[in-house]
């Protein structure tokens, strides 16, 4: 007897983990547990992957990121604020400060650099 498992409808990390022990216990082959749930069979290797080689919580634990901003130190964002406050571009400043562009405009979008006409707005 096979057990059966339910999960809430947003539940991903459930389903993940479901999904990956009907593989990974011989129940379904990829193709099968993939055209069943409507899924594609290169995201459920990558889960099986994942669960073989991190276990099967590793679903549930927060990403691993690289850690925090070691190109934004205080001292370069003191300097940004100062560009954009003086109304030099994004690119300008990434450009007069040696980072990348990338980077200036991700600390604009979360909010720890702010442009000028963003001020004038608030």
């Amino acid at each position: 007897m096979m057990p059966v498992f339910s999960h809430q409808e947003d539940d991903l990390d459930s389903f993940r983990t479901i999904t990956c022990q009907l593989y990974t216990n011989g129940s379904a082959g990829q193709t099968q547990i993939a055209e069943a749930f409507g899924i594609k069979v290169q995201a459920l290797k990558r889960w099986v992957k994942r669960f073989r080689e991190k276990g099967s919580n590793t679903f549930y634990r927060p990403p691993e990121t690289r850690g925090n901003s070691t190109v934004l130190t205080p001292e370069v964002r003191t300097k940004a604020q100062l560009l954009l406050d003086t109304g030099a571009s994004v690119s300008e400043t990434a450009r007069d400060l040696d980072i990348g562009y990338d980077t200036v405009r991700k600390a604009i979008a979360d909010g720890r650099l702010t442009k000028k006409k963003d001020r004038a707005k608030r």
